[in-house]
């Protein structure tokens, strides 16, 4: 008795449309990255990264983060 190689698949019998392609792969997108509150100052920030507001990240202030860049002289 013979049996099926087992390199053989399935195939399918009918080519599959691009409409149908395209409305398949409509939700391989990326998802959007949340925000979580700063605990510090509670403003949004991405999580795990340094607060721009305030410059702390893991309880600590890891920058310190001036309140102006440069000087009114």
């Amino acid at each position: 008795m013979l049996y099926p190689s087992p390199s053989l698949m399935a195939v399918p019998k009918q080519k599959q449309s691009h409409s149908r392609t395209t409305k398949r792969r409509s939700q391989h997108k990326a998802a959007t990255a949340g925000y979580n509150s700063c605990p510090t100052c509670h403003s949004p920030r991405l999580p795990h990264r340094v607060c721009k507001t305030c410059g702390h990240y893991g309880g600590r202030e890891v920058v310190h983060v001036h309140d102006h860049d440069h000087d009114h002289d």
